[in-house]
């Protein structure tokens, strides 16, 4: 998860999904995905760890996320092209 910029500036934050294994993240469905309670401004598929397989990185503005100074804890969810959903929490650095 990534280092935050100053929650009052007018910066984004790019939040990366590997694919691996069964699970290919291009088949996320952007409009569905929520970082911190914000939809993305925009994404892009790369090759992220550069193992030959894509991933995806959302793009969210810094202002739009629901998070405090001090918090520790993000979490990702959205809809899949299968039908299924996803939710993955992690680490992060506010500032």
């Amino acid at each position: 998860m990534p280092q935050f910029h100053y929650l009052g500036s007018n910066g984004n934050v790019a939040v990366g999904v590997y694919s691996y294994g069964d699970f290919d993240a291009t088949t996320i469905i952007s409009d569905s995905v929520i970082f911190a309670g914000a939809g993305p401004i925009s994404f892009n598929v790369e090759d992220i760890n550069e193992d030959g397989i894509p991933d995806v990185v959302f793009h969210f503005l810094t202002q739009s996320l629901n998070l405090q100074l001090g918090e520790a804890r993000a979490c990702l969810s959205g809809a899949l092209t299968t039908d299924d959903t996803f939710r993955s929490c992690d680490s992060v650095n506010v500032v």
